[in-house]
């Protein structure tokens, strides 16, 4: 999928797969804030609050979202995200 497609491509395709995309980036920042205080405190680097903002953005469907946004959170934030957890357990074992 490339950037056009996912923020452009509004057709019955375009939308099964942006909700294909969306519904486990969801997922993860539904799963993310309910991570427990430690956990948060010890990956000061993760934008917790914009991970809640966020979720909260779409699980309450404010308004359409912007789908740049969204891709930047599928294409940068995530695999960010996604590195934490190493980097706390490998801090753990040091």
């Amino acid at each position: 999928m490339t950037r056009e497609s996912f923020c452009d491509d509004r057709s019955f395709e375009g939308e099964l797969a942006y909700d294909a995309v969306m519904n486990p980036v969801y997922r993860v920042a539904e799963d993310a804030i309910h991570l427990s205080d430690r956990v948060q405190d010890a990956c000061p680097s993760v934008a917790w609050k914009n991970i809640r903002g966020f979720r909260n953005f779409v699980a309450h469907g404010y308004a359409e979202i912007d789908r740049a946004i969204a891709w930047k959170v599928v294409i940068e934030d995530i695999p960010s995200l996604a590195a934490s957890p190493s980097d706390l357990i490998s801090t753990d074992n040091d």
